[in-house]
């Protein structure tokens, strides 16, 4: 049964790292035309006749790419009162299928004479959520470059683009796969990108959380896997089971994180963590964790106390410090410690140590580190450290 679990788990994680690198490479991105009655471009008389999109913020043009078999992505451009916008979706099968009855009923109707009578919009579009003015964003082109700065103006063909480092660009509409809110900032006339895998330190986690729909694949010492997911943006689910080799139990665990607060440098979070060993053993704890500063620079301070040892319940409480500081682009120094207190006086508190590097892609990123406690310190025949290892694969970026 146990072969039988850990033969799934290793299935889930290829189709999550391979359906990761499908949708975060350029891939296919062919303009099609949803139905014969429209062209290539939606435009605002088509919009009207068939009422696809709000009319009312300023729609110009609308676009359909063919991303997959079942996958498409929409373009929408629009100018609402003087502020121009783009918004990208992902549209399924379910979808298109709908945008084409719509139309054909559409069509049917005003054949037959009859007035569609259409109330509302096939498809509603929110520009409060899906378009800060004031904020910079990601576009990514269909070769596969990215750039990053603010929408200075859009007609229904192209939008006038000025990067972060003041460079205006015309660039086609059709040329543009995915707009994204990016997660980093600019420094010294460079854009520098948070650390994709910012929700923890080594292995303590920090106040912040995965956002709807992203995810990761997590490996600490090769024999670790975890997966998490974000269930809404400040609600995750992390959990995994223990591949060790010719071991005939595995150790299983999960992890759930509820993020309370977020500002512009404080976030705080609350979860638990529970691991066990069937027939062997079970351990769970409650934690919380309080972030300053972002993810290119700060401090996260933690405490944990247990809720279950073997059915039993054990009074000691962890108390974590830990520091984070991306040094370039690609590198950040990550150093986390902890202080295990006794249940009493008499009982010796452990401090236990650590410090080391992650290096940063895109999606992919590896920490390496060392680990050290007071009995490996004093041990004069052992090596005083532990090396650390682990890496995360994000995926599930939102357009």
């Amino acid at each position: 049964m146990m072969t039988g679990i850990m033969t799934q788990l290793i299935a889930c994680l290829a189709v999550l790292v391979s359906s990761s690198f499908a949708y975060c490479s350029p891939g296919q991105h062919d303009l099609i035309a949803v139905h014969d009655s429209v062209g290539p471009v939606i435009d605002a008389s088509e919009n009207s006749r068939f009422n696809l999109f709000p009319q009312d913020i300023g729609f110009l043009s609308g676009r359909i790419f063919k991303v997959s078999t079942a996958t498409w992505r929409l373009q929408l451009l629009g100018n609402n009162a003087g502020q121009p916008w783009m918004v990208m979706q992902r549209l399924s099968d379910i979808d298109i299928r709908r945008l084409r009855r719509r139309i054909s009923k559409v069509n049917e109707l005003l054949a037959r004479g009859k007035n569609p009578e259409l109330n509302s919009p096939l498809r509603k579009i929110d520009l409060d959520s899906a378009f800060d003015p004031s904020l910079a964003v990601e576009l990514k082109l269909a070769d596969g470059s990215n750039l990053h700065g603010h929408i200075k103006s859009v007609d229904s063909e192209k939008i006038e683009f000025t990067t972060l480092g003041g460079a205006v660009s015309t660039l086609p509409a059709a040329q543009i796969t995915a707009i994204l809110s990016p997660k980093g900032e600019l420094q010294n006339g460079q854009f520098v990108r948070y650390d994709p895998n910012n929700i923890r330190l080594f292995f303590g986690a920090t106040g912040r959380s995965l956002r709807g729909g992203e995810g990761n694949i997590s490996n600490f010492y090769v024999f670790f896997p975890t997966v998490g997911v974000g269930i809404s943006d400040n609600f995750m689910v992390a959990g995994g089971i223990s591949l060790l080799p010719s071991s005939p139990k595995q150790l299983f665990y999960i992890s759930p994180k509820i993020r309370l607060a977020s500002k512009k440098n404080l976030d705080l979070a609350a979860g638990m963590v529970y691991m066990g060993v069937p027939g062997r053993f079970d351990l769970g704890a409650a934690y919380t964790s309080l972030s300053l500063g972002n993810p290119l620079g700060g401090i996260t301070l933690g405490a944990a106390v247990p809720f279950s040892v073997g059915g039993e319940m054990e009074s000691f409480v962890a108390f974590m410090f830990g520091a984070e500081k991306q040094v370039s682009g690609t590198v950040k120094f990550i150093t986390e410690n902890w202080l295990f207190t006794g249940g009493n006086p008499s009982e010796q508190s452990i401090l236990l140590l650590s410090a080391g590097f992650r290096f940063i892609g895109n999606l992919l990123t590896v920490g390496l580190g060392f680990v050290t406690f007071e009995e490996l310190l004093h041990d004069e025949g052992g090596f005083p450290i532990v090396p650390w290892l682990d890496f995360s694969l994000s995926f599930g970026r939102k357009l």
